[in-house]
């Protein structure tokens, strides 16, 4: 309904000099709707698990950004990286509270409790000793993406190509030395579950790239060693 003012033209009418109270059947969705379900829901979550992404390190909210899963069987294996990042972060010191914060960054957010992530948090927190090494290989991967592919691995699919190339570059950092490359290692490099990795590494084995000299060591924390069988030094030629 319009009012008039002495000119005849017609207001339209001001809500905001009544009661807010007056008129919440016109913002607020009918009682047991679906869209009251769904405020009901986002408000308890910022009610129960408050996040201030803003006072987070950069460092840790890439991080976070890195290793959420996409669906809830990759949930243990996004911990573990999220952990091995933590640790590979300087003066961060108590890290424990940061499994809550990667737990409300996950999309299947409702499907999954935070107690649950909580446990395998702290239980990934026992468990990883040291953080992520992303000296050599990934030295070694961004050295290989900038040079042409080891001839020997001509005929296979890229991402086989590229890790020929970097076992190569890690050759000559290792010298006549074996050098240390694991599958998680691997599976990180190229976004694939490190089974995937293993079994890159087990084709470069079959086609005379790579040579196992000693087989890693899960009590021992230590990754298999390999030589690379090629001449390493073809690239610079």
């Amino acid at each position: 309904m319009f009012m008039s003012n002495e000119m005849g033209r017609e207001l339209e009418p001001d809500f905001t000099l009544h009661s807010t109270t007056q008129y919440t059947h016109l913002v607020r969705p009918p009682k047991n709707s679906l869209e009251e379900k769904i405020i009901t829901n986002v408000t308890r979550r910022k009610r129960d698990h408050p996040t201030d992404s803003d006072a987070l390190p950069s460092s840790v909210q890439s991080a976070i950004d890195r290793t959420l899963p996409k669906t809830s069987t990759g949930i243990g294996c996004g911990l573990f990286k999220f952990v091995r990042a933590l640790k590979a972060i300087p003066d961060l010191g108590d890290l424990s509270g940061y499994g809550d914060h990667w737990h409300n960054a996950l999309r299947i957010y409702d499907r999954w409790p935070i107690e649950q992530t909580r446990r395998l948090y702290m239980q990934t927190l026992e468990k990883v000793r040291t953080g992520e090494d992303k000296r050599a290989p990934a030295i070694a991967f961004e050295m290989a993406s900038r040079k042409p592919y080891p001839a020997a691995s001509k005929g296979m699919s890229e991402p086989l190509r590229i890790l020929a190339g970097t076992c190569r570059e890690l050759q000559l950092m290792a010298g006549d030395n074996p050098f240390f490359i694991g599958c998680r290692e691997v599976g990180e490099l190229f976004d694939v579950h490190f089974t995937s990795g293993a079994t890159y590494l087990k084709i470069l084995i079959e086609y005379d790239i790579l040579q196992k000299v000693t087989p890693g060591r899960k009590a021992g924390r230590r990754a298999t060693t390999y030589l690379y069988l090629p001449d390493p030094n073809e690239a610079k030629r």
